[in-house]
């Protein structure tokens, strides 16, 4: 029984030193090319050398690489579309965070709030959410 006891004690103090070896090896390892074109690049915590946690570091987009356009959805609808290198990522046809389907009463309601959703894009916040209490110190609110 002793034996069997020693066999496992062994076994798990192997396979703690090889994990520390992997951690090791993956903290020297070049971020992959899906990583480096997902926009988010792993890198090392540098706060603590012991540590081995890691945080996503967002590539902060060009401002050339996004774009917004607005449309007139309805009589007294607008809404915008913001697109990234000519590709549309969001299509908004009716006012963020507010309960119906209306859009914004007037085109400059509209691209108020695309120029602002556009800003928060550009500094790498993505899902770029808004709340009431932001569309209201924009002004943006049907009346």
């Amino acid at each position: 029984m002793k034996i069997l006891q020693g066999i496992i004690v062994l076994g798990l103090l192997s396979a703690c030193s090889d994990s520390e070896n992997e951690i090791k090896d993956l903290r020297e390892t070049e971020p992959s090319i899906e990583q480096q074109s997902s926009g988010y690049v792993k890198t090392p915590n540098k706060t603590d050398s012991t540590d081995s946690k890691v945080e996503a570091t967002p590539k902060k987009a060009s401002s050339s690489e996004w774009s917004y356009e607005v449309v007139l959805i309805s009589e007294n609808n607008w809404g915008y579309q913001l697109s990234q290198k000519g590709t549309m990522v969001i299509n908004q046809t009716s006012i963020p965070s507010i309960q119906g389907i209306d859009g914004f009463d007037t085109k400059e309601k509209a691209e108020r709030t695309a120029k602002y959703i556009l800003n928060k894009l550009e500094n790498g916040i993505f899902p770029p959410t808004v709340d009431k209490e932001e569309l209201d110190s924009l002004g943006v609110l049907r009346d």
